[in-house]
């Protein structure tokens, strides 16, 4: 698994620093795809029969929230900085900007940080679809 993990790092590597192949297929597309199908996996693979969702969602929290938050205040700064600091780059701070329908507020602070918002996204959802299947 981790060997695939490496394939889709490198094609999302791959896209953002060369777009000589995406005329046909976006690598970026498909990296964010296979580490989204993988991460869905894992969620599943890993789950512990009789967690709560608070313990879940706890665990989860403490998983992505601390080092996103380092980063926001980091690019934020950087913004603040260089004079380009606008209002919907606090978005980030929420990881719920991939759920607002503007790309001034989708790309807030940094354009990268939408899959943290739609990773936060999956995991508000599993306990839910775990309950389900």
């Amino acid at each position: 698994m981790t060997g695939v993990r490496a394939i889709a790092a490198f094609l999302m590597f791959w896209h953002h620093s060369s777009s000589r192949f995406d005329d046909v297929v976006s690598s970026g597309m498909v990296g964010v795809s296979l580490f989204s199908l993988l991460s869905g996996f894992v969620m599943a693979r890993t789950d512990r029969e009789g967690e709560t969702a608070r313990t879940y969602y706890r665990k989860r929290f403490a998983r992505i929230y601390p080092a996103s938050f380092i980063a926001c205040v980091l690019v934020i700064t950087w913004h603040a900085l260089r004079g380009g600091l606008e209002v919907t780059d606090f978005a980030a701070f929420t990881l719920l900007q991939s759920w607002v329908p503007d790309k001034a507020v989708d790309f807030a602070a940094q354009a990268i940080f939408w899959s943290l918002s739609c990773e936060a996204f999956f995991y508000l959802a599993f306990p839910a679809i775990r309950v389900v299947t």
